[in-house]
């Protein structure tokens, strides 16, 4: 029977997130919460406001965990487990055991960072990446050792959508959400291409700047998680459009249209080759290619029981692998390897 655990959750994502907090329940856990977000003034973005909020979190979160007897420090995404395992090495007490969720990079760090970044993530006990691709590739970048990093699908609850709320357009339209490596400069040129075909587009204003929108397009940004999986499920159909076949990115907006049943174009990036089969869940298209992109929009429009199929069956392999409960299982199990192996003696 394992003893009661603390389990500080450190991230950089709204105060109200809680992670598998309500999923897991019972009195195994204390949960205490952590993120830049929360942090008054330097919460947000921004820099230099940002860069002290994120201090500050990963500060407040790694003494929590040194003044406990017995915890867990889970890190969420590259950034905060870098600042908490720097802050800790500083102090000179490591927070142990350390799991990284979402270790995932748009874009790799270079030079100096990347330097701090293999130093610092020595100490980490294990890192939980979204695709194949990263498994090998961060172990190499930053030389990790492989079987600290583990491949698991993203999985989580279903959106909770409102179905009586008013979608964004009242008539058909093509949906495509989503900041992370998109090509948005492709689906615009795709759009003027096909001017009778509306599109509903959510994005940050940093992924599409610097960029002219098509009358047909109606941009939307600032909207929450849950509106933009009711526009998914009110489409046609999404349009994943990446800026390379190589991004490991997009794993959250495809889970997301797979579990609301919304078929899928996409751009045929390794990285989504977890998820989604050419021909058989989805449409994958070569990347930079707007010609492909025209063509694969037409063929959905023209052909709607074929994309429907196409997003049962990704449907499917979300409820198999893309569940809440996968994410839960892992949890458990990395716990119960941990305990086994005492790694909760802090070093």
């Amino acid at each position: 029977m394992m003893s009661h655990t603390l389990v500080v959750n450190h991230s950089h994502l709204d105060p109200d997130w809680r992670w598998l907090e309500d999923s897991l329940g019972g009195s195994r856990f204390d949960w205490r919460h952590f993120t830049s977000f929360d942090q008054g003034w330097f919460s947000g973005d921004r820099p230099p406001r940002a860069w002290f909020g994120r201090f500050m979190a990963a500060h407040k979160a790694v003494r929590a965990a040194e003044t406990s007897g017995r915890c867990l420090f889970v890190s969420h995404g590259p950034r905060p487990a870098f600042y908490a395992s720097w802050i800790s090495g500083i102090r000179g007490k490591r927070i142990n055991p350390h799991l990284v969720f979402s270790f995932n990079f748009t874009t790799l760090p270079e030079g100096r960072r990347r330097r701090q970044m293999i130093e610092t993530f020595k100490s980490v006990d294990r890192f939980a990446v979204y695709s194949r691709l990263e498994k090998d590739l961060y172990a190499e970048y930053f030389g990790i050792a492989p079987e600290k990093i583990d491949f698991i699908h993203f999985a989580v609850a279903p959106p909770n959508i409102d179905k009586s709320a008013a979608l964004p357009l009242d008539q058909p339209y093509v949906c495509a959400i989503g900041s992370q490596a998109r090509d948005y400069r492709l689906l615009f040129e795709a759009a003027r291409a096909l001017p009778s075909v509306r599109f509903c587009v959510i994005a940050y204003h940093a992924a599409v700047t610097g960029l002219t929108v098509p009358p047909n397009v109606t941009l939307l940004q600032g909207v929450t998680f849950n509106f933009a999986a009711q526009v998914a499920a009110g489409a046609q159909f999404m349009v994943l459009p990446l800026n390379s076949g190589t991004v490991h990115c997009g794993h959250v907006t495809t889970v997301m249209a797979m579990q609301m049943n919304c078929p899928m174009i996409a751009t045929d990036s390794v990285g989504l080759h977890d998820y989604l089969q050419h021909g058989h869940s989805a449409v994958l298209v070569e990347p930079k290619r707007v010609d492909a992109m025209v063509e694969a929009i037409r063929q959905g429009l023209d052909n709607p029981d074929k994309m429907r199929s196409y997003a049962e069956r990704a449907r499917e392999y979300a409820l198999q692998h893309c569940d809440e409960r996968v994410t839960v299982d892992y949890f458990e199990r990395v716990l119960t390897e941990f305990e086994a192996d005492g790694r909760f003696c802090r070093s």
